[in-house]
């Protein structure tokens, strides 16, 4: 049977007995004086005290403020206190739609300027059989329909079709060439090949072209083309 411990105590010598007190006395003595000693019912207090934090409600919305707590130690480059962690707030900035690139249109250029004119005076001349009206659209839009007198040279003809266009016409023949409408370029490239390639000096453009015809004879109520 384990002896008392005040049978233990009358056992152990003197001196060791002196020696343990003393230890203890000074032991109570240090915490009552320094300002790390242990106060056990003073932090119970503080514990008590402190109110447990909440975590913030969230809204459910993409704009709000999220605290990060950051280690100064473990992330050297966030400035803050060296005495631990740090609360930094980071805002979330809405994010703006991309706008679409606004890409100014392809501008054509052309190695020759030709004089324009308009449907009423393209007509008073092809009646008085000055000009030949040459159609410079495909050739399947011009068997559809086209301006009734008019010649069909596509703008994308082989080179046998432009020689043989310019073996039947002379140079000096007095050409006024269209296509679709104001915004087709096929009948500027039309003129530029037949002034630059092969020559042709009277060339004219009707840069309606056959989108102006129509609307014209539309309002005189004439009807179309062929």
């Amino acid at each position: 049977m384990p002896q008392p411990q005040s049978q233990i105590l009358k056992q152990l010598p003197f001196p060791m007995v002196a020696m343990l007190a003393g230890s203890l006395l000074l032991g109570v003595a240090y915490n009552s004086a320094s300002p790390l000693g242990v106060r056990a019912a003073k932090a119970q207090e503080s514990a008590t005290a402190v109110p447990s934090a909440t975590s913030p409600s969230r809204t459910g919305y993409g704009n709000e403020t999220i605290s990060l707590t950051m280690e100064s130690a473990r992330n050297p480059r966030v400035p803050g206190s060296p005495y631990g962690n740090q609360v930094v707030a980071v805002g979330l900035e809405p994010v703006q739609p991309v706008q679409p690139m606004q890409t100014a249109p392809a501008q054509l250029t052309f190695k020759n300027t030709f004089p324009s004119l308009v449907w009423p005076e393209v007509q008073l001349l092809q009646k008085s059989g000055e000009i030949m009206l040459v159609d410079a659209r495909m050739t399947t839009y011009f068997q559809a329909e086209h301006i009734p007198g008019a010649v069909s040279l596509p703008a994308n003809s082989s080179e046998t079709e432009l020689t043989a266009f310019a073996a039947k016409y002379p140079k000096a023949t007095p050409l006024i060439v269209y296509c679709g409408s104001s915004t087709c370029p096929m009948a500027h490239n039309l003129a530029d090949l037949l002034a630059s390639q092969y020559g042709y000096v009277n060339i004219k453009l009707m840069p309606g072209g056959f989108a102006e015809y129509r609307i014209a004879q539309a309002q005189a109520g004439t009807g179309g083309g062929k």
